[in-house]
């Protein structure tokens, strides 16, 4: 019998085929069903890249060069949402009203300061709670394609805030 996430992995394949994505292109949540990560790598090789947007943030530093995500994020994927974030930004984001729903559960995603100051996005349950049991999914897909750019060497170019404004009113006026 082919398990769920043989089956999932398998389609990954076929879609990076079509599409003519490189294996070491192809990221993933591993978080999303147990034993997804070991059949993504058995069926599409070590190349692929899976992430747990629960797990510690990185080590990278922040753009003042002061402090390390590890001190400034509570885990990986509250670190991913703060880099999009960053990226607005700068000027850096484009195309913004082509993923509408995207870019509306970015915004609509809450979040907390914590013990020194240490920000914590609302959970997935949460946010669920909180919108009718509709999921996040499209704003993670996004983050987590900014955090592949970011590992294969993207690098964001600080600008400052574009007429002063923040992230969320820069992000409502694209899709505006």
């Amino acid at each position: 019998e082919v398990t769920l996430e043989q089956q999932i992995a398998v389609k990954s394949g076929e879609f990076l085929d079509q599409w003519g994505v490189g294996r070491s292109h192809f990221v993933f949540d591993g978080s999303m069903r147990a034993g997804i990560s070991t059949e993504m790598i058995k069926v599409l090789g070590s190349q692929v890249n899976g992430l747990d947007f629960g797990s510690k943030p990185s080590q990278r530093m922040d753009l003042s060069g002061k402090k390390e995500a590890r001190d400034l994020y509570s885990n990986l994927v509250t670190e991913m949402y703060f880099n999009f974030a960053r990226v607005v930004q700068s000027g850096q984001f484009r195309g913004a009203g082509k993923i509408p729903t995207a870019i509306a559960q970015v915004c609509r995603r809450l979040w907390k300061s914590g013990k020194n100051d240490v920000k914590a996005i609302e959970t997935k349950d949460d946010y669920k709670k909180a919108h009718q049991g509709h999921s996040p999914d499209d704003a993670d897909v996004l983050v987590m394609g900014l955090e592949a750019a970011i590992r294969a060497g993207f690098m964001e170019v600080p600008r400052g805030r574009p007429g002063g404004e923040g992230g969320i009113n820069k992000i409502r006026q694209m899709i505006a």
